[in-house]
């Protein structure tokens, strides 16, 4: 029976790089929510300027009290885009830091995994070298058993 002594090193690697990989994964998701707000954001100040404009008539007068609400809507969503802007290049630092962290996990687990697999060969190597001599002494067995 194979057994590895460094087992409990492997399954602290495993869990250590699964930690790493769902760190990575949490940041990589904030920053994909941050960009899909950028993009409803915009999404938003394009359909807002289009409602807005499309339902003035040529030659009508102009709200100026809708048209200030508009501007300020308009620059609440650019300042909240500048901010998660700001937010994501931050992320992207964090990001980077993990990355790091998840390589560094990986390989890790990766060296301890590979020495697990070559002891296993070496085990499976020694088994089989076993049954050849255990075959070769019975065969020898039987050989004077015979004559």
């Amino acid at each position: 029976r194979f057994n590895f002594k460094l087992d409990k090193l492997l399954s602290i690697r495993e869990y250590e790089e699964l930690e790493a990989k769902l760190k990575y994964a949490k940041e990589l998701q904030k920053k994909l929510d941050l960009e899909n707000m950028n993009i409803n954001m915009q999404k938003s100040i394009l359909q807002s300027t289009l409602d807005n404009y499309s339902k003035t008539k040529k030659g009508e007068l102009i709200n100026n009290n809708e048209i200030i609400f508009q501007e300020n809507y308009i620059n609440n969503l650019i300042n909240m885009i500048k901010t998660n802007e700001n937010k994501k290049r931050n992320m992207s630092k964090n990001l980077n830091k993990l990355k790091e962290e998840l390589t560094e996990a990986m390989k890790k687990r990766k060296i301890i995994t590979q020495l697990r697999d070559k002891k296993y060969e070496k085990y499976k190597d020694d088994i089989k070298k076993e049954d050849i001599k255990l075959l070769d002494e019975i065969a020898n067995k039987l050989n004077l058993f015979t004559k």
